[in-house]
């Protein structure tokens, strides 16, 4: 299985200052404590527009950084980006459980 590893991923979806500030706060939404998080909108602190967002989160789940798990609840890809703390082989088993199931 290869993935993207995160530098990759960045060149890829960061094109101004305002995409690296939404890319770093959709990233640190992930927590060792929350795995899978209701990432939204009207939460976003960053002053976009809600057709920015939404494309940037449609490019970070067409790379694989995110998977959607239901409307609005995604989870972060464990082999390009482990939360501070969190077990990465825990959650790389996850993963890939989660994938054959879609």
């Amino acid at each position: 299985m290869y993935h993207l590893d995160f530098f990759e991923i960045l060149n890829q979806v960061i094109k101004s200052q305002k995409d690296m500030k939404l890319f770093t706060w959709i990233t640190y939404q992930f927590t060792s404590n929350q795995i899978e998080v209701n990432i939204s909108y009207s939460k976003c602190s960053i002053k976009i527009s809600e057709n920015k967002y939404k494309r940037m989160i449609k490019r970070l789940v067409d790379l694989d950084y995110l998977m959607r798990i239901s409307r609005g609840v995604y989870r972060l890809n464990p082999f390009v980006y482990v939360p501070y703390k969190a077990d990465a082989s825990e959650l790389q088993k996850e993963w890939i459980e989660l994938k054959k199931q879609k």
